[in-house]
């Protein structure tokens, strides 16, 4: 009887753990593990990206959880409840989270792709500019926002502006070491992320 146990455990264990990689967020993992360190600035920012999402999930979690969860008059069962559900929106929340993040590394290669590196330089710079005044702003009127608010709009603007300069000296300054020629690249990176998104 507790070898039947143990087998069914460890069957339950497999299923779950196979269920867990095939996930997007899983995906995402395998990703940074590939493309560090080789190309680490972009095993970087999908590192960013999935702490994000697990940073939503958690948030997700605490939030529904204080919803549900009743007063102490009410009983463990309840509180159980309150867990579970909290638990599941938060695994929902951070596989949403990592498939739009997946579909949208698609659609900025797609624009890459379509626009040439200079108009990417062009966008990635106005970008920057728009998150470092959101950023100084958000600074301006720190007392009006929580601290997490404000030291997000700054960790985004720090990094837009690391990948604008990463972008110039790899892409538009053939006299440094490690230029690249970007359509190559591009190619490369949407053949990398295919095989990514299909577990391989």
């Amino acid at each position: 009887m507790v070898e039947g146990i143990i087998l069914r455990f460890k069957s339950t264990t497999g299923a779950i753990f196979r269920l867990a990689q095939e996930t997007c967020a899983a995906r995402l993992a395998g990703m940074i593990r590939k493309l560090w360190p080789d190309l680490s600035l972009l095993a970087i920012l999908v590192f960013i990206l999935l702490v994000s999402c697990f940073i939503l999930a958690g948030l997700t979690a605490r939030n529904v959880f204080e919803t549900l969860s009743p007063s102490s008059s009410s009983g463990i069962v309840a509180v159980v409840v309150a867990v579970i559900v909290a638990v599941l929106a938060a695994v929902f929340i951070l596989e949403l989270c990592a498939a739009s993040a997946v579909a949208g590394m698609n659609t900025a290669l797609q624009l890459a792709s379509d626009a040439g590196r200079h108009h990417m330089h062009a966008l990635l710079t106005l970008a920057s500019a728009v998150a470092v005044l959101v950023a100084a702003l958000a600074l301006s009127t720190g007392e009006d926002m929580s601290i997490l608010g404000v030291a997000a709009g700054a960790f985004a603007a720090t990094g837009l502006c690391a990948l604008t300069i990463w972008f110039q000296r790899v892409y538009r300054s053939p006299s440094y070491p490690g230029f690249r020629d970007f359509r190559v690249d591009v190619v490369d990176a949407r053949q990398f992320l295919m095989r990514a998104s299909h577990g391989e």
